[in-house]
């Protein structure tokens, strides 16, 4: 962010008028994201166009509109540094704004995972010969491992010390494990009968127990 400085600089009526520096700021980065939108729309989707696979296409899809939201949120994070805002406001607004800026690529992140499993899942299943609840399985814990990130980056963004957490995350994670072994036990067994298959729907089986269906 530090360019715009010698430019700003030769304009001393920018800092004669409070608020002033911060807003022309602002603008000259709304600016810039337009520019990255018809460089985007007009030039990258083009190229992309060029080629025999649509991986590219999706992919300028998904983070086009993330890109120039970034753009214009690091502008506002560069108008509150110039607007040196007393405190608490400085923090908490430059906090808030970095937050936004994570939110954008988290939801990206979200969306690109989505499309990337609902591609190459049902591929996957057809040659391995794996059930597709096993792949759903797995998309879905990719979205929750997702968001746990996004969530822990959101508390490191806010200075948050994450070590009690993590500490006591893991005393919880053993007391769990040792009050729900079962069901773990059941969840896990459930994962094997879906990747192993030795039944299918619409099967009848009869259990060791007698019970049948």
């Amino acid at each position: 962010m530090n360019f715009l400085h010698p430019l700003l600089d030769r304009f001393k009526i920018l800092h004669d008028v409070p608020g002033l520096e911060a807003l022309v700021t602002v603008l000259v980065y709304l600016a810039l994201a337009k520019a990255a939108d018809i460089f985007i729309d007009k030039i990258l989707k083009r190229l992309a166009g060029l080629t025999k696979f649509s991986f590219d296409d999706k992919l300028i899809f998904f983070v086009h509109g993330p890109v120039c939201r970034t753009v214009v949120l690091l502008g506002i994070l560069h108008g509150l540094i110039l607007l040196e805002l007393r405190p608490p406001w400085n923090y908490i607004l430059t906090m808030v704004t970095k937050s936004l800026i994570l939110f954008v690529w988290w939801i990206a992140a979200i969306r690109i995972a989505s499309w990337l499993s609902d591609k190459s899942f049902p591929i996957a299943a057809g040659r391995a010969d794996t059930g597709r609840d096993v792949f759903l399985l797995f998309k879905n814990m990719l979205r929750v491992a997702i968001v746990i990130i996004g969530i822990l980056w959101i508390l490191t963004i806010w200075n948050v010390n994450l070590t009690p957490l993590f500490a006591s995350a893991g005393i919880a994670g053993i007391a769990v494990a040792l009050a729900a072994k079962d069901t773990l036990a059941n969840f896990f067994g459930g994962i094997s009968i879906f990747v192993d298959k030795p039944f299918k729907v619409e099967d009848y089986i009869i259990l060791d127990t007698g019970e049948r269906g």
